[in-house]
């Protein structure tokens, strides 16, 4: 499996792993294979990264997710579709954290996409 970003992404390649948005839903399935009008979507759905068939150029490939990028409407309403889900739990100590923390991680997604870094140069983790 190989990381590659959506620029070298050519006609033919197949996918390692579904794409899909953050509340889950797939947008295109494990094993698509890649033509001029799905990198097309790809772009218009503003994926970064995505993981094709074939061996990875570096060790740590394997281990990055998919990236899209966030822009301010999108962090606004990821933090409000993080809210709605654990709108039953959000009072208890422990899940203020993971809320506050899922938060934090959209939000350092965020300001390295205005910044132009990449996730692999955010120092902040």
């Amino acid at each position: 499996m190989r990381k590659i970003t959506i620029d070298k992404a050519a006609e033919g390649m197949v996918l390692a792993k579904p794409l899909k948005k953050a509340d889950g839903q797939v947008l295109l399935g494990e094993g698509g294979r890649l033509s001029p009008r799905v990198i097309t979507r790809l772009n218009e759905w503003e994926i970064d990264i995505i993981f094709v068939e074939g061996e990875p150029e570096s060790p740590d490939e394997e281990e990055c997710a998919v990236g899209m990028r966030i822009d301010t409407a999108s962090l606004e309403e990821i933090c409000a579709t993080i809210d709605q889900r654990f709108k039953y739990v959000a009072d208890h100590i422990v899940m203020k954290k993971i809320i506050r923390g899922l938060k934090e991680h959209f939000l350092r997604k965020y300001n390295a996409n205005v910044s132009g870094q990449t996730d692999d140069q955010d120092s902040s983790k």
